[in-house]
């Protein structure tokens, strides 16, 4: 009741200080639930709509941790979350986008009616396929991320592609950090599920740069993601052909006998589409 009252102060240092203090008791599941019966959780909600990157920071803090508890995470949407992450994510600031981009991330993982929301929110896919190009690497490593489980939605992949989806994967399949790297190969296999989006990237052009990271990185948590990729790929007779190029085949094969259990598989399955003729 403490809280209700003294966050309702017109003073943008207060209400951090609250937002601070709930945040040390959120951890707490009966204490998080009260917060929301009590509608002190609304109120924090809606300081992320203010223009105060510190004030607004403190409140997603608070809603991270609130979200700890997945029994409580679909509660939270019905506060206007969607709304308050939106208006952080379209700022101007940098800080606003990092804090809004773990929370569209946290229920983009953990609950696929959640993702479904914010995969179908206006704007909020185009703004997610931009935001991964920026320079700030750690707002580049979790948006690419982000993105990456978002676009297990079918909607969220139509809106991608025509967001500028093209010219993400083209920047970042040559981006040195591993984190990125990982999460755009794996947006990459999601976004091409359907044979016209997986005809759609290889006239992109970046075949060459798949099998350069098949070919010079070692790392073996990148293995099932390529190989997945082209598995991708071989679906439509389209694009078999260019596939069936030696280097392609060469890094396939390698990977029937020194590749890890899932790119083994998914070797397999390439070279069966390749050479299996109905």
């Amino acid at each position: 009741i403490v809280f209700s009252r003294v966050i309702e102060i017109e003073s943008m240092p207060v209400k951090s200080a609250i937002c601070h203090a709930v945040g040390t008791v959120v951890s707490n599941p009966i204490m998080a639930s009260h917060l929301i019966k009590d509608k002190l959780l609304l109120k924090i909600i809606k300081l992320m709509f203010l223009n105060d990157p510190p004030v607004q920071c403190k409140a997603a803090d608070v809603v991270l941790r609130m979200m700890q508890h997945k029994d409580l995470r679909e509660p939270l949407m019905d506060l206007d979350l969607i709304n308050a992450t939106w208006q952080m994510l379209d700022s101007p600031y940098e800080d606003n986008h990092l804090a809004a981009v773990r929370i569209v991330y946290t229920m983009a993982v953990h609950n696929e009616a959640l993702k479904r929301q914010f995969s179908e929110y206006h704007g909020m896919v185009t703004r997610l396929v931009r935001l991964a190009r920026v320079n700030h690497i750690e707002i580049r490593q979790k948006t690419i991320q982000t993105l990456a489980y978002i676009l297990l939605n079918e909607t969220a992949v139509k809106l991608a592609w025509g967001s500028g989806l093209e010219e993400t994967f083209k920047e970042l399949i040559q981006d040195d950090d591993l984190a990125v790297l990982t999460h755009v190969l794996m947006a990459m296999v999601n976004a091409t599920r359907s044979e016209a989006n997986a005809i759609r990237l290889l006239n992109m052009g970046l075949l060459s740069e798949v099998c350069s990271i098949g070919a010079e990185r070692e790392e073996l948590g990148l293995q099932h993601l390529w190989t997945g990729l082209l598995a991708n790929l071989a679906v439509p007779r389209e694009t078999q052909k260019s596939l069936m190029e030696p280097e392609v085949l060469a890094l396939l094969v390698r990977q029937l006998t020194d590749g890890t259990y899932h790119s083994r598989y998914n070797a397999a399955i390439v070279l069966h589409k390749l050479i299996w003729k109905p």
